[in-house]
């Protein structure tokens, strides 16, 4: 008998392992007349009887389930509600959590969830159990083996998941960081408590706040705005509010005296003050004084910083030092070959990150680098190409180029187009187009040219593919063209034969 059992064990387990649809293909069907949902298998046997009000889909082998009853109330709205109760059960229909909480929550990767019993919260587990007695008036998830609860006219408290009260309920607020601690206010005034309970900083500041740096928080003193009219743009925090920071441990680095502290990147962050601009590190020494109008990180590269003083501008390098006089009109970086872009007395040039000057700053007009060679202009109306060192590479002769477009540039002369290679500045074409139309996408590799109102192709080394006898052209698309001639439209290839 005792083998018998064995042997019959053993098939149940086999069959859980590779037939698993056995015991998981339960699903929940709808009996109409009873308005009741139940248990259905894989062949539609029924496992459970109708009896729940709403059974939602299985998670981890448990399916929430509601029951809703005659008896109800209405609302403010005049609508009637009805009173309900909620539990869970298993895929064989059983409540492993009884049908009798006014609400249950869904389970945490702890697997606990919160239960509403009598007007009150608890935890209870995956089997039912409770975990957390039901005396509190409002309980949140568990998080690093912590969960918040409130009780009224007390406050709110951390409990352990053994029910040990880490923190009694003597806080207004508590508010989890994602950083290990969190923090708490009493009367208005913010404390801040580790992830254990311990009280590292008792509530006395007007306002924490969590740095972009995690071994920091910010901490602010004031609530009173003294914008006047058209400052609030001007000025970001012009205010009686005072700002410094404290470390992960409560020292206090920096006493709350700027008006704002911005984020820090690498080791240092930007401050203001009254009007001026400067900069400190994680230790809170002043490494750049307060003197300058502004100071700007670079939207791209955070490393890369702007001064600005009297309507000029410098470059620093991360560490805060300057790396030019400040002297430009504007300045910004082009990443592509690493050198700034330079405006100075309606001039423009190149400098390097140490600020010696690649370009000379003595052009009226010039693009920024997409290739070897970008146009340049020194009166404004002879254009010619210079390289990233500053060499000239074609001599300004043209009257009029475009940017880099799909690796060539359009050039100008006499009232006609032609066309450079973006990295030499040789001619592929002479200019003796009267329009030229580059695709959006250069997968074809045929650009539209016109002269004399008559349109065709080119390609990307200048030679003609399709002649220039079309009275419109359109763009190549999967390999063919729509044209029109003699008032007659039609689809060409790409050697220009007309498509039946």
């Amino acid at each position: 008998m005792e083998k018998n059992k064995l042997c019959w064990e053993f098939i149940i387990i086999v069959s859980m392992v590779f037939f698993p649809g056995i015991i998981t293909a339960q699903k929940a069907f709808y009996d109409e007349k009873k308005d009741k949902w139940g248990l259905i298998d894989h062949k539609n046997k029924i496992i459970l009887k109708p009896k729940y009000s709403d059974i939602d889909e299985f998670i981890d082998g448990l399916a929430h389930v509601t029951l809703y009853f005659k008896e109800g109330y209405v609302n403010k709205e005049g609508e009637f509600k009805s009173y309900f109760k909620e539990g869970y059960i298993d895929k064989r229909g059983r409540e492993i959590v009884p049908v009798k909480y006014f609400k249950v929550g869904e389970y945490d990767k702890d697997s606990y969830a919160i239960a509403i019993l009598n007007g009150k919260s608890g935890f209870i587990d995956k089997t039912g159990k409770v975990i957390i007695d039901f005396k509190y008036d409002d309980l949140w998830n568990f998080s690093n083996g912590i969960a918040k609860f409130r009780i009224m006219n007390k406050g709110e408290g951390l409990v352990d998941a053994k029910g040990y009260e880490v923190i009694p309920p003597k806080y207004d607020n508590i508010e989890w960081t994602n950083s290990g601690f969190y923090l708490t206010t009493i009367d208005s005034k913010w404390g801040l408590i580790d992830d254990k309970g311990k009280e590292i900083v008792i509530p006395t500041y007007d306002r924490i706040n969590v740095s972009n740096d995690e071994n920091f928080f910010i901490i602010r003193q004031g609530t009173k705005s003294v914008y006047t009219e058209g400052e609030r743009n001007k000025y970001p925090n012009k205010h009686d509010v005072k700002i410094g920071f404290i470390d992960r441990t409560g020292k206090v680095i920096v006493s709350p005296k700027y008006d704002e502290i911005f984020k820090f990147y690498d080791n240092l962050a930007i401050v203001y003050l009254g009007s001026k601009y400067g900069m400190i590190n994680k230790a809170g020494k002043e490494i750049v004084p307060l003197i300058y109008d502004e100071i700007i990180r670079d939207k791209e590269n955070k490393e890369n910083l702007y001064y600005i003083l009297n309507d000029k501008k410098g470059v620093a390098n991360k560490e805060g030092t300057l790396i030019t006089p400040i002297q430009y009109d504007e300045i910004y970086l082009d990443e592509k070959i690493g050198l700034y872009k330079v405006k100075q007395s309606g001039k423009y040039g190149f400098i390097d990150t140490n600020g010696k000057e690649v370009i000379p700053v003595k052009y009226d007009l010039i693009y920024d680098f997409v290739g070897d060679v970008t146009g340049c202009s020194i009166d404004g109306i002879k254009w010619g190409l210079i390289d990233t060192k500053g060499n000239i590479v074609v001599e300004p002769k043209f009257e009029g180029l475009s940017e880099v477009i799909f690796g060539i540039i359009l050039f100008s002369a006499g009232n006609k187009i032609g066309i450079l290679d973006k990295n030499m500045g040789k001619e592929i074409t002479p200019a003796k187009y009267d329009k030229v139309y580059l695709p959006l996408r250069f997968q074809d590799k045929f650009i539209i040219v016109t002269i004399n109102d008559k349109w065709g192709f080119i390609d990307e080394v200048g030679k003609e593919v399709v002649s220039l006898k079309y009275d419109s052209v359109h763009f190549f698309t999967n390999g063919k063209a729509k044209v029109k001639l003699n008032g007659e439209e039609f689809y060409i290839d790409r050697k220009g034969e007309r498509i039946p």
